[in-house]
């Protein structure tokens, strides 16, 4: 038996035989067989044909009420991008092959986004590939269905895509293995949405796999068994069948309350960062969701969003899941993910400069955009609005103002909103924890964000490998901290949640439980599992 590490981006554990999937390679002549007119007809059916097939992922996809079909949206929208477009077609009429011209021209725009200093912008690399692979298959009318065996399998891959998830789901496949890949793709979006385990970025060559060796995937850990030994298949058998009979357990439509044996009760909310979430967060029975990180459903716009293009976005969110408790943080831009929005000049220390509610209060007219976005979409379900990076009172009190300036517009425009939308901030600085006492008598919520509040604290980036052992979630400082958050907002008669890794950290349910922590935000996958633990809590 070999153990190979890679990175779980779909949580679920699978055992079957190993299938290597066979893509179509790409041969072709540089320079055009043809007259230019000629290879742009032959490009044009192939852009045809390739939204044809995408149109039947999404037909597929909404027919099963998914919102994943948005990433097959996306794809024809790209195949459509007139730079992709006039790109292929200057190609051409230099002389060179449709496929030489797609090929030359998608590459560049993954260069592009791989470049990109934006980790968002840089998951939606691998859809450029994906699409290049459709428009050439469609050149050359290649069918990517490999030939399958009866029995279940566990596909393996140096890359998996979007369009692969959607094609091998047909057959009985068990759970995907890739050499590349991240687990913000959208192809770990598609695997955690139909529940089935996705294991990339493996530390090993797939070339160590061979076709019909017997895979039992955690995709949790990110562990690949490769030949497991008797007892390890054992294991994996058992996790399988209680998968099963869970996934049966939860379709009976009987939600999971989570309440310790004691009697004490915590939400489990759900992260999201795009509206392809909103499937897992649903199946996973999540109480709501307690943080969309707003500056994320945007980062692929060229301009700033209209307050029309956000009033979209966020009614997807409240419609969905009304009546259940939607937070919203506003823009949490910062100077180390640049985006087209805001003009920023380079800053040596991004994480303590101009960032978060620092640049909405000092660029107004954008701030109030998406406040009268959020405002006026609120009618679509339960709203509540969270401001980040709060570090003084004098902000708060600001924000507020500018809230109420807002309102007063909406009301002589005569929109119409929920005036009691309640309004929280992020507890992630040792400063906004401090003076927690005066700022809990200005909100409804505290949010506490453990990720940036220990490296804060700890004055150690958690980017940074040489200071990993110093990134400490059970620092006393970060106890203390936590404590003082929570006794101040009882005093004052607010709810306290709390985001972030430590969040997921079931080890530290005592002490949340102990500060009387009133709700968890945590990835949508992981929500079931949480809740379990809890109820299992004394």
């Amino acid at each position: 038996m070999k153990i190979i590490q890679g990175m779980g981006a779909s949580s679920k554990v699978a055992i079957g035989k190993a299938m290597h999937l066979e893509k179509p390679k790409h041969l072709y002549q540089t320079e055009a067989s043809v007259f230019p007119n000629q290879e742009m007809e032959r490009f044009a059916k192939a852009t045809l044909r390739a939204k044809s097939e995408l149109a039947d992922f999404i037909s597929d996809l909404k027919a099963q009420s998914s919102l994943n079909y948005q990433i097959f949206a996306a794809h024809m929208e790209m195949i459509g991008d007139v730079l992709l477009q006039d790109k292929v077609e200057a190609l051409i009429l230099q002389g060179k092959s449709a496929e030489f011209a797609i090929e030359n021209a998608c590459d560049h725009f993954y260069r592009l986004l791989e470049k990109s200093e934006d980790e968002y912008l840089r998951q939606r690399k691998d859809d450029v590939l994906d699409v290049k692979d459709r428009l050439i298959n469609a050149l050359t009318s290649k069918k990517e269905a490999p030939s399958f065996k009866a029995e279940p399998f566990i596909a393996v891959a140096e890359m998996i895509y979007p369009s692969d998830i959607m094609r091998l789901i047909k057959y009985d496949v068990l759970g995907f293995v890739s050499k590349y890949g991240s687990v913000y793709s959208h192809t770990a979006i598609l695997a955690r949405s139909l529940e089935i385990p996705y294991i990339c970025g493996l530390e090993s060559d797939t070339d160590l796999i061979i076709d019909g060796d017997l895979l039992a995937l955690d995709g949790k850990s990110g562990e690949v068994y490769l030949c497991p030994d008797d007892m390890t298949t054992t294991v994996f058998l058992d996790l399988a069948k209680k998968q099963i009979r869970k996934k049966s357990t939860d379709n009976t439509g009987k939600k999971l309350q989570a309440v310790t044996k004691s009697g004490i009760a915590i939400s489990v909310m759900a992260n999201a960062n795009h509206v392809f979430d909103l499937d897992m967060i649903l199946k996973q029975d999540a109480d709501g969701i307690g943080l969309i990180r707003s500056e994320y459903l945007f980062s692929e716009n060229e301009f700033y969003p209209t307050e029309e293009e956000q009033i979209i976005v966020y009614r997807q969110f409240l419609e969905k899941m009304d009546p259940l408790p939607t937070i919203i943080r506003t823009f949490d831009f910062s100077t180390d993910k640049p985006n087209q929005f805001i003009n920023y000049e380079k800053e040596d220390n991004p994480a303590l400069g101009y960032r978060g509610i620092r640049i909405s209060l000092k660029e107004v007219s954008s701030f109030k955009i998406q406040l009268r976005a959020l405002y006026r979409a609120s009618t679509s379900g339960k709203l509540l609005i969270m401001f980040p990076m709060i570090t003084n009172l004098a902000q708060v009190k600001l924000t507020k103002k500018i809230i109420e300036e807002v309102k007063t517009e909406l009301d002589k425009e005569g929109f119409k909103y929920d005036p009691q939308v309640k309004i929280g901030l992020m507890i992630e600085t040792p400063a906004s924890a401090l003076i927690s006492d005066l700022l809990a008598s200005e909100v409804d919520f505290f949010s506490i964000g453990t990720n940036d509040l220990i490296q804060y604290t700890l004055a150690s980036d958690r980017q940074n490998a040489r200071i990993a052992e110093l990134y400490d979630d059970k620092h006393e400082a970060i106890k203390r901290l936590i404590q003082r958050t929570c006794q101040n907002a009882k005093i004052a008669g607010i709810k306290v949640a709390l985001c972030g890794e430590m969040a997921e950290n079931m080890d530290f349910l005592a002490l949340f439980l102990e500060c009387g922590i009133d709700q968890l935000s945590v990835s949508p996958a992981k929500v079931n599992e949480i809740k379990l633990s809890i109820v299992e809590h004394k």
